[in-house]
């Protein structure tokens, strides 16, 4: 194994930093960066899926249309948001932040969020107040 070498005998550039931290938390890093790209890609796969589960046929479009007008709201106050919050309070802050709104979002969606699992795509839909309503209801008659 090789030679541990203290921080403090090493050039004091914020780089030459950098690059000891790497160097020494390298696995941890690259552990922590495959956690948030599984989370990131499974949230990204269900954004298309799930929604289209929970509207009703007659509203399906126009849900996910509101669901993805909604998503590219979140996407562009980020985009604006984290620079000036980085500025503001540094990139541990702002990494904090972003941790609890992921954090939040997880907790609203375990706590509200219906399981669709063992439904039908029509049930799914009927469970949440579609004009159909539960089998044996009376169907709503287009205008």
């Amino acid at each position: 194994m090789g030679q541990k070498i203290p921080l403090d005998d090493l050039p004091t550039s914020p780089f030459h930093r950098k690059v000891a931290f790497v160097a020494a938390g390298g696995p941890v890093i690259v552990t922590l960066f495959i956690v948030f790209n599984v989370a990131e890609a499974a949230g990204s796969g269900l954004q298309f899926v799930y929604p289209n589960e929970l509207f009703p046929t007659e509203l399906r479009g126009t849900g996910m249309g509101l669901a993805t007008a909604l998503s590219r709201l979140g996407s562009a106050a980020g985009t604006f948001l984290l620079p000036v919050t980085t500025a503001t309070w540094g990139s541990s802050v702002a990494l904090f932040i972003a941790a609890g709104i992921g954090a939040a979002g997880l907790l609203v969606s375990w706590r509200m969020a219906p399981e669709t699992r063992h439904l039908a795509l029509a049930q799914a839909g009927a469970r949440h107040g579609s004009p159909a309503g539960p089998p044996g209801a009376q169907a709503r008659q287009p205008l």
